[in-house]
């Protein structure tokens, strides 16, 4: 069966073949014409031959590279196919990829509507210079598309049957998960953009006008709550990805909205600052209370009071990860929260005795600076947690200029090393395949690889 647009996913050279950019689903869904999705090496030249559009994803800049030779290869196979990229490291760098590879148009910044308009352009003979957001050699177009709050909200991010490889992946890897959670679809959307201002991420509320020209936009949350009971109620679903942490950076009322039920699944959450708000006093069993339904004061040694956003989280899923931060600002800068609070965090998620609590840190600060170095210590001494290193496994930059635009010199760094993190992601994938097929060793490599992370 062929198909008028063809979908191909670029190498990455990411931990797992799987991972695709988390809002690919919600803008490929609002297509009218069938897609076809594929990944890098699995097409074949009688679909080339056969589409009228093939898209390409460039969000990280490890799939530059790729991009650049995937659309030399389909031009050569079908010169009449019209190749389209877009992404964040396509917003970045489109004038590069428009001057070094055949690609017919690039959409910059959000691309649900403009990508919509352009393949109707494209499949109906119209003009596309007004479309918004699309450049290319001939034009670059005069108007220009936000993403809005009913946009984002209205996206369908649940449906990737139109990819039926990576549907396939997928249901392995949450079958052989044994309670692990994998960076791979489904990815909960809360926001796009970020409403915190860390200076080093493209999603924080700095660099998203430069980018996008908007602020962070927000998800309804009863379309996040329907998404996780669509999760939860899918055979084949195990467990889901929250890297949009709405708990600490959102209004306490969305996470109480979302979070009012218990889900089937197990969820990987990365808490970008110190989760506040203080929950109910947790009474201990046998332990009466005053008449004015107080604590009594003689029982002041136990930690009576909750985190209500802790408490949210571990009781709306089974199990999983939960991410915590030496830092005010998402593992980014040396700006420590309250310590003390810190740790009644991470005990308090480790109570559950369903999760795996770890701490995020940056080494390259703990090297510099003997007070966070300390507290890093402090904190893993005293609750147990697991320290991980953050920046071994992300990178800074590159960086736009306040026309949403990359360096020359960034663009030519990102082709010549679009493996950044190979031994790093080979381990991850040696660790998936041991979980899948020797789950019971798996304590055992957890704690080899927590000295590691040191």
């Amino acid at each position: 069966m062929t198909h008028p647009i063809l979908y191909i996913h670029p190498d990455t050279d990411m931990m797992l073949r799987e991972i695709i950019p988390m809002s690919l689903p919600a803008l490929i869904n609002r297509l009218s014409e069938p897609v076809m999705g594929r990944f890098h090496d699995e097409w074949t030249e009688n679909e080339i031959r056969a589409a009228r559009i093939v898209l390409l994803d460039v969000h990280w800049d490890l799939s530059l590279r790729s991009a650049v030779r995937l659309s030399q290869q389909v031009k050569r196979i079908n010169p009449r196919a019209t190749v389209i990229a877009g992404g964040l490291s396509a917003t970045l760098f489109a004038p590069q990829l428009l001057r070094d590879s055949p690609i017919d148009y690039v959409i910059r910044g959000d691309g649900e509507i403009p990508l919509l308009r352009l393949v109707d352009a494209v499949l109906h003979g119209k003009p596309a210079d007004q479309v918004p957001n699309v450049v290319s050699r001939a034009f670059t177009s005069p108007n220009w598309y936000a993403l809005t709050s009913e946009d984002l909200s209205a996206g369908n991010f649940r449906d990737i049957s139109w990819f039926p490889s990576l549907e396939k992946g997928l249901a392995k890897v949450h079958r052989y998960s044994h309670g692990k959670v994998y960076p791979v679809h489904p990815f909960l959307m809360t926001y796009r953009g970020c409403p915190m201002g860390c200076e080093d991420c493209y999603g924080g509320c700095q660099k998203q006008p430069w980018l996008f020209r908007r602020g962070w936009v927000l998800r309804a949350p009863e379309k996040v709550k329907e998404d996780l009971a669509a999760w939860s109620d899918d055979p084949d679903m195990r467990f889901v990805n929250v890297w949009h942490d709405f708990i600490s950076v959102l209004e306490p009322s969305y996470a109480e909205e979302v979070l009012d039920r218990t889900y089937d699944l197990d969820v990987y959450f990365s808490f970008f600052r110190l989760p506040t708000g203080r929950g109910h006093q947790a009474r201990p069993e046998g332990v009466p209370l005053n008449p004015d339904g107080t604590l009594a004061p003689d029982i002041s040694e136990f930690r009576l009071v909750t985190n209500r956003g802790v408490e949210l989280l571990t009781n709306a899923f089974r199990g999983g990860r939960i991410l915590f931060s030496l830092d005010q600002y998402h593992n980014t800068t040396d700006k420590l929260p309250d310590i003390g609070k810190l740790i009644e965090c991470i005990q308090q998620a480790m109570a559950a005795k369903r999760f795996e609590v770890w701490l995020g840190y940056l080494k390259r600060v703990a090297l510099r600076s003997p007070e966070y170095a300390k507290a890093l210590d402090v904190v893993v001494k005293e609750t147990g947690c697991t320290p991980f290193r953050w920046d071994m496994c992300m990178k800074d930059g590159p960086w736009p200029n306040e026309d949403g635009l990359g360096k020359e010199e960034d663009y030519q760094e990102c082709l010549r090393n679009p493996r950044p993190f190979f031994f790093f992601n080979r381990l991850c994938r040696a660790a998936v395949q041991v979980n899948r097929y020797a789950p019971a060793i798996m304590p055992t490599l957890t704690k080899l690889h927590r000295r590691y992370l040191k």
